[in-house]
């Protein structure tokens, strides 16, 4: 059995969302059907964060969020961003990477996109830089 987990969220960016289905402490979270909801991850899903506590379903439950200890504004460009998604640099701001794995072209991954926006809006961008591959 294992020990007591040590939790230490001193330096942890903690948000609040609206709970989509069952919220688990512990559990890794990701985004619900909009971009103030979330809810478990199911096996291998992107993960924006971990629970702080149990809640039901239309309820408000906090995230400590994973990748740091920041969101940051960025300019939306050409190509637009999906929430969700991994997004790099392009011309005018930032995009979604794409489809990555299978290939040999460097993606140069900067964040995740937690909202959607089309060129010139500005969205929320947990940074997570990351060297990737694609086809």
């Amino acid at each position: 059995m294992a020990s007591r987990a040590n939790i230490d969220l001193k330096y942890t960016l903690i948000k609040t969302y609206v709970v989509g289905a069952a919220a688990n402490a512990g559990r890794v979270a990701k985004l619900g059907a909009v971009d103030t909801e979330a809810t478990n991850a199911g096996a291998n899903e992107m993960g924006i964060g971990v629970f702080l506590e149990d809640a039901a379903p239309g309820a408000r439950v906090q995230v400590a969020m994973l990748a740091g200890s920041s969101q940051i504004k960025v300019k939306v460009g050409t190509g637009g961003v999906t929430r969700n998604a991994f997004i790099n640099c392009v011309a005018n701001g930032v995009a979604n990477v794409g489809t990555l794995g299978g290939g040999t072209v460097l993606k140069n991954v900067i964040g995740l996109a937690l909202q959607s926006g089309v060129a010139g809006d500005d969205v929320a961008m947990l940074p997570c830089p990351n060297a990737a591959v694609s086809a």
